[in-house]
């Protein structure tokens, strides 16, 4: 499993969010401003956003290299280590990386950002058509 990369720099705990990535909520209005509301999902996909303050140049490569390279732009899990709760979790990117410039002054500092997208593990559905077996991946979002 690939991992995320180790950078000189953990991310900014202030900024670091955990949301459910969309509304569990089905709602209905009715014309006598009354809402009706049932439950969408059973599992609700959830999220993380990681932001880094200050990284340098080197450690700006390291994560844009590894995006490109490893995770092939964020099109493949790799596993994430949160260090608040000091949990490992298998994540894939919920969209492309952001890199900004800290200041104008000074092209050697970035603010990155990124969002995850949290998985459960991987299950194997064996599906049978004929003789042979195929096997698929699913992917069950929390």
């Amino acid at each position: 499993m690939k991992l995320f990369p180790t950078l000189s720099l953990n991310p900014s705990m202030s900024n670091f969010r955990h949301a459910f990535l969309i509304d569990p909520i089905h709602r209905v209005r009715f014309e006598c401003q009354t809402i009706l509301t049932r439950p969408l999902f059973t599992d609700v996909p959830v999220g993380r956003h990681l932001y880094y303050d200050l990284l340098d140049n080197a450690n700006k490569e390291i994560l844009e290299n590894w995006e490109r390279d490893t995770i092939v732009y964020g099109g493949e899990e790799f596993q994430w280590f949160n260090i608040k709760n000091k949990k490992t979790y298998t994540t894939l990117l919920a969209g492309p990386i952001e890199y900004n410039i800290f200041s104008e002054s000074s092209e050697n500092y970035w603010q990155i950002s990124l969002n995850l997208i949290i998985l459960r593990e991987s299950y194997f559905l064996g599906v049978v058509t004929g003789s042979t077996n195929v096997l698929g991946i699913a992917h069950f979002i929390i």
